[in-house]
C-alpha cells in the first residue's frame, strides 16, 4: 500500500512504499475481557458493563505502532460528553475508571478499534496516517462494542 498526498496548506508528502516500511493493515487486536457473546448472526457483537467498577481491557496480537483506541459518547441533559482513549496495544491491557465510566451518558456505546499508525514529515508538519479497524472477539468472528448503561 502506498500513501501521498498532492499538498496544499501541509506540502505534498508520501509515505514510503519499499517492502518493510510500507504502511500495511494492522493485525486485528482479539479482545478476550470483557467477553463478548458470539454473535447469532452478522459480524458484530457487544458486552453490557457496569459503571460502578472499572473497566479493564485485555487484548492479544499488540504490535509495534498499533494501538487499542477506544470511543464513544452522547447527550445528557444538553450536553454532549464524550470518551476517546489510546492505548498502545504492546501492553496487551489498559483500565478506564469507573469514575469516567459514571460520568457517561446513559446506553453510551464504546466502539474499540485496531489502529496502525504511520508518519511522515512535510515541510514544518509532523504528519500521521492511521490505518484503523474494529477490534475483534478471539475467534476473530466479531467487531465488539462495550455498552454501558
Amino acid at each position: 500500500m502506498s500513501v501521498t498526498a498532492q499538498g496544499g496548506t501541509v506540502p505534498a508528502f508520501g509515505l514510503p512504499s519499499a517492502a518493510g516500511a510500507a504502511p500495511k493493515f494492522p493485525l486485528v487486536l482479539l479482545l478476550s475481557q470483557p467477553l463478548a457473546p458470539v454473535p447469532t448472526s452478522g459480524s458484530a457483537t457487544s458486552v453490557t458493563v457496569g459503571r460502578d467498577q472499572d473497566l479493564a481491557l485485555v487484548w492479544s496480537r499488540g504490535a509495534p505502532n498499533v494501538h487499542l483506541f477506544v470511543q464513544g459518547g452522547g447527550t445528557s441533559g444538553g450536553d454532549v460528553l464524550s470518551l476517546t482513549c489510546d492505548f498502545d496495544s504492546g501492553g496487551g491491557q489498559a483500565t478506564i475508571s469507573r469514575d469516567i465510566l459514571a460520568a457517561l451518558p446513559s446506553q453510551t456505546s464504546l466502539q474499540l478499534y485496531t489502529v496502525g499508525s504511520y508518519f511522515a514529515t512535510a515541510g514544518a508538519w509532523d504528519v500521521a496516517v492511521r490505518i484503523a479497524t474494529d477490534v475483534a472477539t478471539p475467534d476473530k468472528k466479531a467487531g465488539v462494542t462495550i455498552i454501558v448503561p
